[in-house]
């Protein structure tokens, strides 16, 4: 499964193929108490489309955003990473670095 956190028009503009738009505000991806539950229902509300037990049976993420070359505390790309280590994710969890540009 591959994760497209940049801004959404960025997403329609280019993406990497098969990669679901998780465009959230980052304040929310660096809080502990909004689980990977409460993102998926954030950004269905939002008129996406993201199905929570397609991401549950995902054994593989790789998440992107822009532009990150590292990986340090307070960066979105980690920290959807942790989501995905705090809830027990048991599969591959990666990250492109550089981003997309």
């Amino acid at each position: 499964m591959i994760l497209d956190i940049r801004p959404h028009p960025s997403y329609v503009s280019a993406r990497l193929p098969s990669a679901i738009s998780l465009s959230v505000p980052s304040t929310l991806l660096k809080r502990p108490t909004f689980t990977l539950e409460k993102l998926y229902h954030h950004v269905a509300h939002r008129g996406r489309s993201v199905s929570l037990p397609y991401v549950k049976q995902a054994t593989r993420v790789l998440v992107y955003d822009a532009d990150s070359n590292l990986l340090a505390d307070g960066n979105n790309v980690l920290g959807l990473l942790r989501k995905f280590h705090s809830e027990g994710f048991t599969g591959e969890l990666a990250w492109l670095k550089g981003g997309l540009q």
